[in-house]
């Protein structure tokens, strides 16, 4: 992929690119992922639409390796995003696109810098908190750790325990309720 793309050029050909990218091409990404194994799969679209106004729709594809937040063990995510896309010159123009849209923003020779919206759109399509299903995490098939959570919650003081009897005894004192 180019470090430049001519948007305005790929929107008046049709133009549709697909790309097979290394991971350890993004950087960024590079410090979530538990490592940079494999390559991202990208299909980028570019067009006009009835008022002549570019747009662009990237798909994404990927085996991402994560950590599990729970048990930190190696976690498969399958990323799979679409993103629309719609040239915009103003940040009103941007603030007037349908959320399901993200602005396109070109630098002054109408190119876009590629690698920069691959890798931010990778971020964001990250899950917030990786983890394994319960029933695959080892964490939780640590059933000694488990057992001691459990008692240890049992256990803890909870020093605002008794604050809402505390104020009805209060309210009963003076006569009035809440109600």
């Amino acid at each position: 992929m180019l470090p430049e793309l001519d948007c305005v050029k790929a929107a008046k050909e049709n133009k549709v690119i697909f790309e097979k990218l290394p991971l350890s091409r993004f950087e960024r990404l590079a410090p979530s992922l538990a490592d940079t194994e494999g390559e991202v799969s990208v299909e980028w679209a570019f067009s006009r639409n009835e008022a002549k106004q570019i747009q662009a729709k990237l798909d994404l594809h990927a085996l991402l390796h994560l950590s599990c937040q729970r048990c930190n063990a190696r976690i498969d995510f399958n990323l799979e995003a679409s993103i629309q896309m719609q040239y915009v010159k103003t940040e009103a123009e941007a603030e007037a696109l349908p959320l399901e849209i993200q602005p396109l923003y070109l630098n002054a020779l109408n190119q876009i810098h590629p690698y920069e919206i691959l890798e931010d759109d990778l971020i964001l399509a990250l899950p917030m908190f990786p983890m394994h299903e319960k029933k695959d995490c080892s964490l939780l098939q640590n059933q000694a750790y488990y057992a001691t959570s459990d008692l240890e919650q049992k256990n803890t003081y909870k020093p605002f325990a008794d604050l809402n009897k505390l104020a009805d005894l209060k309210e009963k004192k003076s006569g009035s309720s809440t109600n």
